[in-house]
C-alpha cells in the first residue's frame, strides 16, 4: 500500500563544506512503519535520489566514505584515467544497469537497479526465460518498508561487470507478490546490490548517465603476493 507523507522543498543540508539550500525532504506520517526496527540499526531516514542526482558522489567501500565532488572537467578526466565506465539509465530518479549474466549455461543482458542499499549481491525476478536452477533453497531475504520478503537463494554461473568475470555468484530470487503493486521499469529484471558493489569503489555521475567503477585489490591477494616475494627473497638469501 501507499504511504502517506508531507513534501517539504528549499529545506538546507550541510555535509561539512558541502551546503545547499533547495533540499527536498519527505516526511512519513505512518507511525506504524518503524525503520528501525525492520533494519535493525539506529537511523533517521533514507538519503534518496534527490541528493545524488545534483551531485558527483563517490562511494568509498575501501575508506567507507562518501564524498561529493564538483563536476568538473578537470575532476572527470582524472577519474576516466583510473576508473572503467559503465553507462546507465535514470529513470524516475533510479539508476539502472547494463549486467551480462551466465545462468543456466545461457547469457542473458539484464537490466538491473543499481541499490546500494541491498545487501545482496544479485536480485532477479523469474519469468520466461530467467530461472532459479533445481538447485535451491527458500528463505527469508529481508524487509522493505512494505513488508518481510522471502524467495529462493540459489548461484549462477558468471556475472560479467566491465573486465572482471565474478564466477559462482550467489543470487536471490525474491517472490514477485511482493513487488506486484509496485510502478516498477517495465524491463527491469532484478537489482544489483552491496554484495558485488563492495568489491569496487564508485563514482556516481548522474547527470551525464555514468557510472565509474574501479576494483578493490583484496588485502588477502595483497598478503599473498607479499608472501611470495619475501619467500623468493629468502630463496635468494639462502641460495
Amino acid at each position: 500500500e501507499s504511504i502517506e507523507g508531507y513534501l517539504s522543498k528549499n529545506n538546507s543540508l550541510t555535509i561539512k563544506e558541502y551546503k545547499t539550500n533547495d533540499f527536498e525532504v519527505v516526511f512519513a506520517t505512518n507511525q506504524d512503519i518503524s525503520i528501525v526496527n525492520k533494519l535493525g540499526i539506529t537511523i533517521n531516514g533514507i538519503l534518496g535520489s534527490s541528493f545524488f542526482r545534483d551531485n558527483l558522489v563517490e562511494i568509498n567501500y575501501q575508506t567507507k566514505k562518501i564524498i561529493i565532488h564538483k563536476t568538473t572537467d578537470s575532476t572527470l578526466k582524472k577519474i576516466k584515467r583510473k576508473y572503467n565506465s559503465a553507462k546507465v539509465e535514470i529513470n524516475k530518479n533510479r539508476p539502472y544497469i547494463l549486467l551480462k549474466t551466465k545462468i543456466n549455461n545461457y547469457n542473458h543482458s539484464l537490466n538491473l537497479l543499481f541499490d546500494t542499499g541491498l545487501g545482496d549481491g544479485l536480485w532477479l525476478f523469474e519469468n520466461d526465460t530467467i530461472q532459479c536452477n533445481s538447485n535451491y533453497f527458500i528463505d527469508f531475504l529481508g524487509r522493505g518498508l512494505t513488508g518481510d520478503i522471502s524467495g529462493k537463494r540459489s548461484r549462477v554461473d558468471e556475472v560479467f561487470l566491465e573486465n572482471l568475470v565474478l564466477q559462482n555468484v550467489l543470487v536471490s530470487y525474491p517472490e514477485i507478490s511482493f513487488f506486484e503493486d509496485m510502478k516498477m521499469h517495465k524491463t527491469r529484471n532484478g537489482s544489483l546490490g552491496g554484495e558485488i558493489t563492495k568489491r569496487f569503489n564508485w563514482f556516481l555521475d548522474y547527470e551525464n548517465q555514468t557510472f565509474y567503477l574501479r576494483k578493490i585489490r583484496s588485502s588477502i591477494c595483497l598478503l599473498n603476493i607479499i608472501c611470495q616475494v619475501l619467500k623468493c627473497n629468502t630463496q635468494v638469501l639462502n641460495g
